[in-house]
């Protein structure tokens, strides 16, 4: 071998290592972006009532009736994992959902929401994660007055229960079939003062991870009940674990159709 071809070869060596070092180097960067745009959903909070928009709906971390305590979340597309172990309070503590709707603080219209009950088409498909705690996973819709001047007033809570853990009554009520399912269903008045409201409450007979909620056939029950009204309008639309206690590491997620 010549010197020149030694140093060709000691040199194109040296040349094709960093061509394709610099290559993966691009490669690496101009993919970096790429996967940040795919997973750049992902959201972590631990900050009281923080909002993000994502396919439409409005997910919040929320703490219901002011329970002390930090509360966080973390989001990956359209899933919520729960980040904190609640205390017991008495009552729900944490109640951080995904949602959308109409609602006093929101008036966004989405997923054919809102409607009034008589013609409600919104379709949802739910999912929760078992783990340890004292939750209640449900969606949970609200109606209003149609037409009522001022700010938006509920009258009327629907709750859709598919998963459930601890304390909560679940076996109250008479049983009712909506498709495939059977579910125990009653309506109790709730709330005080001009929040004062009719809750009617869904609750399926045999728990399970995920539902198709087809929100025109509950509607129908409960219009057969007398419970609601046609001209009533649907406002909105959540699903979330009203927790208890625990309920770190639950995950939920929920889609929509019109």
């Amino acid at each position: 071998m010549t010197a020149r071809a030694g140093w060709c070869t000691l040199t194109c060596a040296l040349i094709a290592s960093l061509f394709l070092t610099t290559g993966w180097l691009a490669q690496t960067a101009s993919a970096s972006p790429r996967y940040h745009r795919v997973h750049g959903r992902i959201w972590h909070t631990c900050k009281r009532y923080d909002t993000r928009m994502a396919y439409g709906m409005q997910i919040d971390n929320d703490h219901f009736a002011g329970a002390p305590g930090p509360s966080c979340i973390t989001v990956v597309g359209r899933t919520v994992t729960i980040g904190t172990s609640y205390q017991p309070g008495g009552g729900v503590v944490a109640y951080d959902a995904i949602r959308f709707g109409w609602y006093p603080w929101n008036n966004k219209r989405a997923y054919g929401l809102p409607a009034p009950a008589g013609r409600v088409h919104t379709q949802l498909r739910v999912r929760g994660s078992g783990g340890p705690g004292d939750y209640l996973y449900d969606a949970d819709i609200w109606l209003s007055r149609t037409g009522q001047p001022g700010p938006l007033r509920h009258i009327r809570e629907i709750v859709i229960a598919n998963r459930w853990q601890g304390s909560w009554h679940t076996r109250t009520g008479h049983l009712v079939r909506i498709g495939r399912r059977r579910w125990h269903v009653t309506a109790w008045m709730t709330g005080q003062g001009a929040a004062r409201h009719l809750l009617i409450r869904f609750v399926a007979r045999r728990p399970s991870p995920g539902a198709t909620i087809r929100l025109a056939a509950f509607l129908r029950i409960a219009r057969r009940h007398q419970w609601i009204a046609g001209w009533m309008t649907v406002d909105s639309a959540s699903y979330a674990p009203e927790c208890r206690q625990g309920c770190r590491g639950l995950t939920y997620s929920m889609k929509a159709s019109p």
